[in-house]
């Protein structure tokens, strides 16, 4: 906040069949005083409802965009 940054992560993770988030990479960078980072280590906290293949919990892919403001 002391920066004054705003602007968006996108950002790429595995979703486990477990629901929890797998390896998370950086696709597009806000690369600002750590943020990047920021967003990377808050996915990884999430939690998901898991995909499923032939109704079986799978291995997903998804995009997430992260967007940081000032308020």
């Amino acid at each position: 906040m002391n920066a004054q940054i705003e602007g968006e992560v996108l950002l790429e993770a595995v979703v486990l069949p477990d629901g929890s988030t797998g390896d998370v990479t950086v696709v597009r960078s806000l690369d600002a005083d750590g943020l990047d980072q920021q967003a990377v280590d808050a996915l990884k906290r999430w939690t998901w409802q898991p995909g499923t293949r032939d109704g079986e919990p799978a291995r997903v892919a998804v995009q997430v965009q992260m967007t940081f403001t000032l308020r």
